[in-house]
């Protein structure tokens, strides 16, 4: 009732003022329309930096679980996921995993909390709705329309939002300590580049120009390693590209070896990279080349395959497409991709890499039973060359000892740049970009908005022109401002049909 929802925000906003923090009328506002609505379904749509999940995602969840509601944290992530669980005390899992095993529907009533909604595709969207009918669960759907969207069709959480969702809103943003850097933050959304970058001017941090790449990211690599210990644990590097993140990350490292910033032994490994084959390439032969890694996600117990091994390609038939595959003990098998498999296979290529104390690295793979998250970061504190050995230190202190010849162990990588997919969701208090303006499909206003998001207090800029980074970023706001008219109008055209299917999805239990 909006009398329980009042005095709910009114004791989360004295526990949250007994901390240092205080709440808006936006969220109180935000948290109660979303304790006393009666729809199955609901968004809320709130800009990076708007304390979302300290403030009403946490109370919604306190409140439910007070109600009986089982709560589980969603995420397209594991590491979004767990650090939105460990946020609300709840129990956390990755969209895709709870998709393929939401459990059985129970008379307990549910709440699940899917963060990061703008990243969920149309597909994954449909069969989390369905799913939660099934389940007689209710959904929050959180998440930024200005930020990157899904890698696969669709952009959901948005269309969602335009055809009727009831949805709670947050905008005022509250994580940029420098008033400069979040007047940038305030210009990116409203697509105003050339705004963005005179408050950067002002002292929200710094737009550096250097028209070549090497010069660029050796600046970047210089500027990284200027700084403490600590100013770099609160530092994030963002390059767009994953081939320019490899590079980018290799030049950091050289100008913190030649700094005596990491240690002098150094332990020469190989580590396993996804080659992040679609659905279809999965199926063929020719997808394959030898010496590439095959691991499955589930156990196929009939061919004696195991989930916790890595399985070496050895012969890729291309005429028959069957796929020989060799596991750790040097057993051979003969694997039909089009027949089985498939869907539940990784598979990874090997590169090189070199660790050494000081290092900052994160785990590329969710692992269960070692307990381990793709994206969980850590830093190395020992190694043991001979042995192929290193002690990393985790984010809360925890120590694991890990094996450089284990499969399972190889899924690592330094961890000194993000790309803006990986980037979203986190927060630093500087952030240094790469912004090159040839790079037509990696800068955007979305990825200009979510760089500029993530820094508290300074955002450095790094690009090969300022007037023509300035002028592309103009330019495709510009066209996606008229892109998203015309589907407006489209949409209105089709409005009371579309409003009718979404609000019957959304219909109270």
């Amino acid at each position: 009732s909006p009398l329980e929802a009042g005095k709910t925000v009114a004791q989360a906003e004295q526990s949250s003022a007994l901390k240092g923090h205080a709440w808006n009328e936006e969220q109180r506002a935000a948290t109660a329309q979303i304790l006393t609505s009666g729809h199955q379904i609901v968004g809320l749509q709130g800009y990076a930096g708007t304390a979302k999940t300290s403030t009403v995602l946490a109370t919604v969840a306190k409140s439910a679980e007070a109600q009986g509601y089982r709560v589980t944290a969603l995420a397209p992530t594991a590491s979004a996921a767990q650090v939105l669980g460990d946020a609300l005390d709840s129990r956390a899992d990755t969209l895709a995993r709870h998709l393929l095993a939401p459990g059985r529907p129970s008379s307990q009533p549910q709440l699940w909390i899917v963060d990061e909604a703008s990243l969920v595709s149309a597909k994954d969207m449909a069969k989390l709705l369905s799913t939660a009918q099934s389940h007689r669960a209710r959904v929050l759907l959180v998440g930024d329309i200005k930020q990157l969207g899904s890698i696969e069709a669709g952009a959901a959480f948005e269309q969602l939002q335009e055809t009727g969702m009831e949805t709670a809103k947050l905008t005022t943003i509250l994580r940029q300590t420098n008033e400069h850097t979040k007047a940038a933050v305030e210009a990116s959304l409203e697509g105003n580049a050339k705004k963005a970058l005179e408050a950067l001017d002002r002292g929200g941090g710094r737009v550096v120009e250097i028209a070549d790449r090497e010069g660029r990211f050796a600046q970047i690599a210089e500027d990284y390693a200027t700084l403490s210990p600590e100013e770099r644990q609160k530092t994030m590097v963002i390059e767009p590209s994953r081939e320019g993140r490899d590079a980018l990350s290799q030049d950091i490292r050289n100008k913190l070896i030649e700094r005596g910033q990491l240690g002098t032994e150094a332990l020469k490994a190989t580590k396993f990279v996804s080659k992040d084959l679609t659905k279809a390439e999965a199926k063929r032969a020719e997808s394959y080349e030898l010496g590439d890694i095959v691991r499955f996600v589930k156990d196929y117990a009939d061919k004696d395959v195991s989930r916790h091994d890595a399985y070496r390609v050895i012969q890729a038939d291309e005429a028959r497409n069957v796929i020989t595959l060799q596991d750790e003990r040097g057993r051979e098998l003969d694997w039909h991709p089009r027949q089985w498999g498939a869907a539940q296979a990784q598979v990874y290529r090997e590169e090189a890499l070199e660790l050494r104390v000081g290092d900052r690295v994160q785990f590329t793979r969710n692992d269960k039973a070692a307990k381990r998250v793709n994206g969980q970061l850590g830093d190395v504190i020992a190694i043991d060359a001979d042995r192929g050995l290193a002690r990393i230190k985790l984010h809360g202190n925890r120590i694991e000892t890990i094996s450089l010849e284990s499969a399972r162990d190889r899924h690592l990588s330094h961890a000194y740049v993000s790309t803006a997919f990986a980037a979203q969701g986190r927060t630093a208090d500087r952030v240094f970009a790469n912004a090159e303006s040839s790079a037509t499909h990696l800068l955007e206003q979305k990825s200009f908005y979510v760089a500029l998001s993530r820094a508290k207090a300074e955002s450095v800029l790094y690009t090969d022109d300022r007037t023509k980074m300035q002028l592309e970023l103009q330019e495709r706001a510009g066209t996606a401002a008229r892109a998203l008219k015309e589907r407006g109008a489209e949409i209105q055209a089709g409005q009371h049909k579309s409003r009718e299917k979404v609000q019957h999805a959304s219909l109270a239990l």
